[in-house]
């Protein structure tokens, strides 16, 4: 199973690096965004009022000073929705065998949420990952 995962992770970092480069240059013409987490939408918004709507599903919350990694399907703190949509990451699990993701939460540093993000993203089918990192804790959602 460790080849097959680490097939897996290094398809799933290389596709995250792709995509999060492609998102940031769409969302570099925009000056404020905001979610709303019971429709989950992201919006961005331009300075002269344009708009743009994303759809988005939360993975997860970190805690960059403790080092827990919580599971937004787990999460009471996101609507039902969320948390359904976000319950597909433990698919996962069945693929690689490992049992983080059936996990709520779980220790693990920054280099790892990465990895957490990129194969959520591949699982999702999202086009990228936005991450919430002026508060704690850090929230990261996925991108349709």
């Amino acid at each position: 199973m460790d080849a097959q995962y680490e097939t897996l992770r290094q398809g799933a970092l290389d596709a995250y690096r792709a995509k999060q480069e492609a998102f940031a240059r769409v969302v570099a013409q925009f000056s404020q965004w905001s979610i709303d987490d019971q429709s989950q939408s992201l919006h961005f918004i331009r300075t002269d009022a344009q708009t743009q709507v994303f759809q988005i599903i939360p993975i997860g919350t970190y805690l960059p000073m403790e080092e827990e990694w919580a599971w937004a399907w787990a999460n009471d703190a996101f609507p039902d929705a969320c948390r359904n949509g976000a319950s597909r990451i433990k698919d996962i699990c069945a693929k690689t065998g490992y049992k983080i993701f059936e996990t709520s939460h779980f220790r693990t540093n920054t280099n790892d949420v990465d990895e957490l993000c990129a194969l959520s993203l591949q699982e999702l089918g999202g086009v990228a990952v936005f991450k919430v990192k002026h508060q704690t804790p850090w929230v990261y959602y996925v991108v349709k």
